[in-house]
């Protein structure tokens, strides 16, 4: 278990420090303006990733654990094909990045859903030190591309970019093929009598998992398009870097629910209680203080970083904290509830998260700016820890408020994480 954790989180850090690396290397060689092209872009990227991975990670770790078929892959590889063209037309349909990209758009989306199959082989086989290799594969090539482009020319732009997106995520598929080898080694029959059922499950499953994942990457993100739409886009460029950092943390959080959600398929129910209310309380207080890190760092460093462009930077860090880390949290509630098979709540919390985060956003945003951006997502994330932990008390007698910030309570969950671990 501790190897799972710590490889994990390793990956987590490592993909942060990269991602930094890249946002600097962005800022500098595009100034604000093309920070913000580019992280409209990349937001498309992953927005889109998510729409068309309904059938894909999710639904088949889930599924498969309680019956172990090809019918899910065979499905999964299916709606891969189907799925492009209706990404392509939509795309350019909506015109939510410039015309001239969608089509590496569409590619790199392609890419990123096979890699989706191949990589929950690795979930399902509790394989998380292979995922990860995978995983850190694509970051380090991206960077490693980009570095390409800019020595090998003397300059670097959107286009450059946009390439080395694409090549990364076909570093990445070739890393994850080794996922189809695990499970062809299993040798699993398709059950075509069961197909169409299997398909209906993985629909139902995928769907409302989606959505979860689709609002909670609007929730960050659906306030670039409207600052975009009322402001400048160096302001947006800014924003995306301000959003980045803080979403650093959630390095912490992501690497201990990946480990947390492959522990949950992999043991008996009345061992979850015990295993969330441990992970829970490790992820908020090891978040906090690297989040208090990141307050002590004077806005200088950011301008050294990025570039004149990014001064105010830090102000608009120090307002999203609150948001970064009751956001970083939800992660752990997400997998927990997604374990169990309750995904209308994870729906419920990020719906109203999401929609709040949207109104006081284009209320806050044309007078405020970026500085609207932010206060409206501390509102939305205020009100998803709300509910859920108003769904944690009803159906395990389980207060957040309650448990985080007792004494007793460090003193019991410290014991178990060290059961845990060990």
């Amino acid at each position: 278990m501790l190897k799972k954790i710590f490889s994990t989180f390793i990956t987590k850090i490592l993909t942060g420090i990269i991602s930094l690396l890249i946002a600097v290397l962005v800022s500098n060689w595009l100034g604000a303006e093309g920070k913000g092209i580019q992280g409209i872009y990349f937001t498309t990227i992953g927005l889109s990733i998510t729409l068309i991975s309904i059938l894909g990670l999710m639904p088949v770790t889930y599924l498969y654990r309680r019956k172990p078929s090809l019918n899910y892959f065979m499905i999964v590889y299916l709606w891969s094909f189907i799925s492009i063209p209706l990404l392509y037309f939509s795309l350019k349909y909506t015109q939510l990045i410039n015309p001239e990209y969608v089509l590496y758009a569409t590619i790199t989306c392609f890419c990123s859903s096979l890699v989706s199959n191949n990589l929950s082989i690795f979930i399902i086989k509790e394989k998380l030190i292979y995922f990860n290799l995978a995983l850190i594969s694509q970051p380090i090539s991206k960077i490693l591309f980009i570095l390409l482009f800019y020595y090998s020319k003397q300059t670097f732009t959107i286009d450059d970019y946009i390439h080395s997106l694409l090549y990364s995520f076909l570093i990445l598929l070739l890393f994850s093929l080794k996922g189809l080898v695990l499970i062809f080694k299993e040798q699993i029959r398709l059950k075509l009598n069961s197909l169409i059922k299997d398909l209906i499950d993985m629909f139902r499953y995928g769907f409302l998992h989606q959505i979860t994942t689709i609002l909670q990457l609007l929730s960050f993100r659906v306030t670039y398009y409207i600052l975009n739409h009322f402001d400048e886009v160096s302001n947006l460029g800014v924003y995306t870097n301000a959003i980045s950092i803080s979403e650093s943390v959630w390095i912490i959080s992501k690497s201990l629910s990946v480990v947390f959600y492959s522990r949950m398929l992999n043991t008996k129910s009345n061992q979850h209680k015990e295993l969330f209310q441990t992970f829970t309380y490790a992820s908020f207080w090891i978040q906090a203080v690297a989040l208090a890190a990141l307050v002590f760092i004077p806005s200088t460093f950011y301008t050294y970083l990025f570039g004149s462009d990014f001064y105010n930077l830090k102000n608009l860090l120090v307002l999203l904290l609150p948001a970064s880390l009751l956001f970083g949290q939800s992660f752990i509630f997400e997998f927990y509830f997604a374990a169990t098979g309750k995904h209308h709540i994870n729906v419920m919390a990020n719906l109203t998260g999401m929609v709040i985060i949207l109104g006081f956003a284009y209320l806050f945003i044309p007078s405020l700016s970026a500085a609207g951006a932010a206060l409206a997502t501390n509102i939305g994330c205020i009100a998803t820890i709300i509910i859920y932990n108003h769904f944690l008390v009803k159906n395990f007698k389980y207060s957040i408020l309650k448990h985080l910030f007792s004494i007793s309570t460090f003193k019991t969950y410290y014991q178990n994480l060290r059961q845990v671990i060990s």
